[in-house]
């Protein structure tokens, strides 16, 4: 059974590191084969993101390796794509600057010990920018496009409905990442904020717990000391006693260790 389940993890993981190798191979893909050959190989292997999560999940073999690397891997392919995607829009900069904002605020909340798992914005935001950036590399090959609406008896885009169409794909990214960054910030802070909270009322329960121990210990030295009420008795009637102590305080009368113990 053990042996079987270490197969599932491998099997996962492998699934995972697969995308990552996916990812530094969508360099040569770009140069050598052009936008529309890279935009389906984006597509390709961004599934895998899909298909080793649901494995996790059926085979219930998800840790913490699994999780880390998928995260890893996840960055690399967004920041790969959204920096070839720079020499097709020029305003992809601004997707990519905000995704290493994430990067950047994950590693933060980290170092304070605060989560730095993917929110469900961020998952969300995975699926955006594969559909903008898969999207705008298909869009941006012309002729490739052409051909292949020509092929399947489609209308040809124009130009001009082409720019439009990665202008709004690249500002559905920017949206995307603006929304995400925005949410981890929300999260650390409010998580900062509660460890704040909750070590304040820690030390408020210290201090009311030493308050009370303290009171506790001077109720029981009042007690200790007391003395009943027919040594009192016989103090106030004792002409010894009141002879030796008549210059002190009256509070003598209440107290043990001056009169008849020592």
């Amino acid at each position: 059974m053990g042996v079987y389940m270490n197969t599932k993890k491998v099997i996962v993981n492998l699934i995972t590191a697969l995308r990552g190798v996916g990812a530094l191979l969508l360099i040569p893909i770009f140069f050598n084969f052009g936008p529309a050959v890279m935009g389906l190989s984006f597509l390709g292997f961004i599934a895998t993101d899909f298909i080793d999560g649901f494995l996790a999940r059926k085979f219930n073999c998800s840790t913490f390796f699994g999780a880390i690397l998928d995260g890893m891997v996840d960055k690399i392919f967004t920041l790969v794509s959204l920096g070839l995607l720079l020499t097709i829009t020029p305003n992809m900069i601004y997707p990519l600057l905000l995704e290493l904002g994430i990067l950047g605020v994950g590693f933060y909340s980290a170092s304070k010990g605060n989560s730095a798992k993917s929110s469900l914005m961020g998952k969300l935001k995975v699926w955006i920018i594969a559909l903008c950036v898969g999207g705008c590399f298909l869009l941006s090959d012309y002729h490739t496009l052409e051909n292949v609406l020509s092929f399947i008896k489609l209308p040809i885009l124009d130009i001009n409905d082409i720019n439009k169409s990665i202008k709004f794909l690249t500002d559905l990214a920017i949206g995307a990442e603006v929304a995400t960054l925005g949410s981890y910030i929300a999260r650390d802070i409010k998580e900062t904020n509660d460890k704040v909270r909750d070590n304040e009322l820690k030390d408020n329960r210290k201090t009311l717990r030493d308050r009370l121990l303290k009171e506790k210990e001077l109720l029981q030295s009042i007690k200790d000391n007391k003395v009943s009420k027919d040594d009192i008795k016989d103090r106030l009637f004792d002409t010894e006693f009141y002879q030796e102590h008549k210059d002190d305080s009256m509070r003598l009368i209440l107290k043990k260790g001056h009169y008849g113990e020592n």
